[in-house]
C-alpha cells in the first residue's frame, strides 16, 4: 500500500599562559561574558526558543493548529510576546561567514559540527530546537578558532583591527576595533563595561596579536553575539508591563535575521547609526533591499519549499523498473528539488508573482532528461522555461511533493500532508488500536494487487472508527491520484505483482468530495480543482498567511498576532506580489517594539 498501512506509526513528524589562550581560560571568558551581559538590570528575556541554558527545552507545539480566516483584530498595535532567540546553527554560520569569510567556517568546522542542526516542526515550521547543555562547550571553541584564524593573517587582522595592527605602534588598534569591527560583531556599539573589559584584555603584557586574539575570542563568546538580545532604549517613555521600544540597532538585528538568517550588513548598521530605522517606510526599504540579496532569496526559497513539501528528495531507487521505464532516474530526485527551487526564485523574485500565480504557472526549468520526461517537455537548455504538459501547474503539483518510495502512491500521506500544511486543518494521530485493526482489515495481498490503489485504501479505512479522519484524508489524496510515484501524470494505474512485473491496469478516478471546516464539501474532479481552491479561497489564503508569519517569527501564531496575519491575508486575497506581502509582514510596526508577557 506504499506506506498507507502504517500511517500513525511512521509519520510525524581570558587570561594568558605564555602566548596561548588556554581552553580553560576561554571557558572562563565565556562564563564572564554571561555574567557581564546579565549583571545590569534588563527587562528583556534571554531565550533559545523559549528556553535558556540549563532549562528544559519546551515541548514541541502540540495544541490545535490555528486554521481558517476567522481573525479577531481589535488592536492593530497588539502582538504576542517576542522572545530573544539564540542564533540557530545556520544563523551563526551565516554570521561568521559574512563577518570573516568562508575560511572562518573551515577553521571552526570541528566545533561547529558539534552543534546540533536546528529543528523545526514538520507542519508549522516553528523552531523547536533549543540550547543543549552538552553543546555549550562548542561555543568557546568556535570563538577561539575564528579568532586564531583572523590574527594569524595580516590582511584579516588589518580588516578587524585597522591599519595600525601591522605597524610598530599598536596602541590605537583596540580603539579602532571598538569603534568599528567590534560594532559589526555585536550589532551595536559596545557598552562602557564591554569597552573597559576589552581594554583590560588588550593591555596584557603580551604581543599585540595574542591580545587581539583574546579580545576577539571574548567578543565572539558574548551572549550579545550569540543571542538576539533586546533590552530597549535607555530612556523609554513608552515602557510598561506590555513591552518597550527597541533601539535602532535592535530593529536592524530583527530585520537582518528575519530576512537573511544572518547579521546586519554595513548598510543596515549605518542606517541604525544614523537613526534611520524609526519609520515603517525606511524599514521596508531596508527589508526589500535584503530580500533581493542571495541570503534573502535563499531564506524565502527554503521556506516556500518547506511549505510546498518540495524541499527534500526521496529515495526512488526501490521503484520497480516497470514503473520507471523510459525515465532516466540517475540524479533525478536532486534535480526535482533543484528545479522547484529555481521555479520559486523565478516566480517570486523575477516575475514578482502573486500567490495565485505561484500555484498556477505552467513554467518548468527541468534540465534533467528524466524530470523533463516526467513534466512532458524536452529538457530546458536556456534561461527560458518550458511549459509543463497535461493538467499540472504551480508549486504544489511539482514532483518532489508527489513522489513516493513505493510502487503505489501513498494516498493517505498525501492527504494528511495537504490538509496539515496547505489547508492548516487538524488531522490527529490515530489511536494505536485503530491502526492495528485497520491493518487487519486490509485486503489479502492477492486481491490488493488487482485492485486500484484508491479502492484498496477505501477498503482499508472503511470502518466507522477510521472515517472520522479518513473521511477528510482520503478524498484529498484521491484528488492527487493522477500522479504516480514519480510524480508523473498518468491516465491509468499500472498494476504490478509482488516481483514488480505488470499484471494489468486500473482506471484512475480523481473525483472527490472533501469536507471543509465550515461543514460544507468541496467537490473536485482532480488535483487542479483542489489547488485552485487553495489559490482562490479565503481558507487557502489564510493558511498560507499563517505559514508566512511562522517562517518570519519562527513560532506558531497566537490570537495576539491576528491583526498582523489578517493584514497578510488581505494582501494575498488582493493579489499583491509575494515580495510586497513579505516586505510588509517583516516591516510591520511590531518590529519596532518588544512585547513582554505571556500570550
Amino acid at each position: 500500500m506504499g506506506g498507507d498501512k502504517v500511517w500513525g506509526k511512521t509519520h510525524g513528524k581570558y587570561a594568558f599562559h605564555g602566548s596561548c589562550l588556554r581552553r580553560a581560560d576561554s571557558m572562563r571568558l565565556f562564563a564572564l561574558g554571561l555574567a557581564l551581559a546579565f549583571s545590569s538590570a534588563c527587562t528583556g528575556t534571554i531565550e533559545s526558543n523559549g528556553a535558556a541554558a540549563g532549562t528544559e527545552a519546551p515541548e514541541p507545539y502540540k495544541a490545535k493548529i490555528p486554521g481558517g480566516d476567522d481573525f479577531v483584530c481589535t488592536d492593530p498595535e497588539t502582538s504576542s510576546a517576542s522572545p530573544s532567540l539564540m542564533l540557530s546553527k545556520t544563523q551563526l554560520a551565516n554570521t561568521l561567514e559574512d563577518l570573516f569569510g568562508a575560511g572562518a567556517l573551515e577553521a571552526a568546522s570541528a566545533d561547529l559540527g558539534r552543534l546540533s542542526d536546528e529543528t523545526f516542526d514538520d507542519v508549522t515550521h516553528a523552531r523547536t530546537s533549543s540550547l543543549e547543555n552538552s553543546k555549550v562547550g562548542a561555543y568557546p571553541g568556535i570563538a577561539r578558532a575564528v579568532a586564531h584564524y583572523v590574527v594569524t593573517d595580516d590582511a584579516r587582522t588589518k580588516v578587524v583591527f585597522g591599519d595600525c595592527a601591522l605597524g610598530a605602534d599598536t596602541t590605537g588598534c583596540i580603539d579602532t576595533f571598538v569603534g568599528g569591527f567590534g560594532q559589526r560583531i555585536l550589532r551595536r556599539p559596545l557598552t562602557a563595561r564591554e569597552q573597559e573589559f576589552v581594554g583590560l584584555l588588550a593591555g596584557q603584557a603580551a604581543p599585540f596579536r595574542d591580545n587581539a586574539e583574546a579580545v576577539l575570542t571574548y567578543v565572539l563568546q558574548s551572549p550579545h553575539f550569540l543571542w538576539r538580545i533586546e533590552l530597549g532604549e535607555a530612556a523609554d517613555d513608552s515602557e510598561d508591563d506590555t513591552g518597550f521600544a527597541l533601539t535602532p540597532y535592535e530593529v536592524a538585528t530583527r530585520i537582518a535575521f528575519d530576512v537573511t538568517d544572518s547579521t546586519p550588513d554595513t548598510d543596515l548598521l549605518a542606517a541604525a547609526s544614523a537613526d534611520q530605522l524609526r519609520e515603517p517606510s525606511d524599514i521596508e526599504a531596508q527589508v526589500r533591499r535584503l530580500l533581493d540579496t542571495a541570503r534573502g532569496r535563499t531564506k524565502v526559497i527554503n521556506n516556500l519549499a518547506h511549505w510546498s513539501m518540495t524541499e527534500t528528495p526521496k529515495d526512488l531507487s526501490t521503484l520497480p523498473a516497470a514503473l520507471t521505464d523510459g525515465v532516466d532516474t540517475a540524479g533525478l530526485t536532486d534535480a526535482m528539488v533543484d528545479e522547484a527551487r529555481r521555479f520559486i526564485d523565478d516566480e517570486v523574485f523575477t516575475k514578482q508573482a502573486t500567490f495565485k500565480a505561484l500555484l498556477s504557472s505552467t513554467d518548468s526549468f527541468a534540465e534533467h532528461p528524466g524530470l523533463a520526461a516526467v513534466y512532458g517537455h524536452a529538457p530546458v537548455t536556456s534561461d527560458a522555461p518550458a511549459t509543463m504538459a497535461g493538467r499540472r501547474a504551480g508549486l504544489l503539483l511539482r514532483s518532489p511533493s508527489l513522489t513516493w518510495t513505493g510502487p503505489r502512491t501513498s494516498i493517505i500521506h498525501r492527504g494528511v500532508d495537504f490538509q496539515l500544511r496547505v489547508l492548516c486543518n487538524e488531522i490527529p494521530q490515530p489511536n494505536v488500536d485503530i491502526v492495528s485493526a485497520r491493518e487487519e482489515h486490509a485486503l489479502p495481498p492477492e486481491e490488493e494487487r488487482l485492485a486500484s490503489n484508491r479502492d484498496a485504501v477505501a477498503y482499508l479505512t472503511s470502518s466507522d472508527a477510521c472515517q472520522g479522519c479518513h473521511g477528510t484524508i482520503n478524498p484529498t489524496g484521491f484528488a492527487l491520484e493522477a500522479f504516480d510515484s514519480l510524480g508523473r501524470w498518468r491516465e491509468e494505474e499500472l498494476l504490478l505483482d509482488e516481483s514488480g512485473e505488470p499484471i494489468g491496469t486500473a482506471a484512475i478516478d480523481t473525483t472527490a468530495s472533501i469536507p471543509l471546516p465550515d461543514g460544507t464539501k468541496l467537490d473536485v474532479t482532480g488535483a487542479a480543482d483542489l489547488v485552485q481552491y487553495v489559490a482562490d479561497s479565503a481558507d487557502g489564503n489564510a493558511c498560507f498567511a499563517r505559514n508566512l508569519f511562522r517562517f518570519v517569527a519562527e513560532r506558531v501564531e497566537t490570537r495576539a498576532d491576528d491583526c498582523r496575519i489578517q493584514s497578510v491575508h488581505e494582501s494575498l486575497m488582493s493579489d499583491e506580489p509575494l515580495v510586497d506581502v513579505l516586505a510588509a509582514l517583516i516591516a510591520d510596526q511590531s518590529v519596532l517594539r518588544k512585547t513582554m508577557g505571556v500570550n
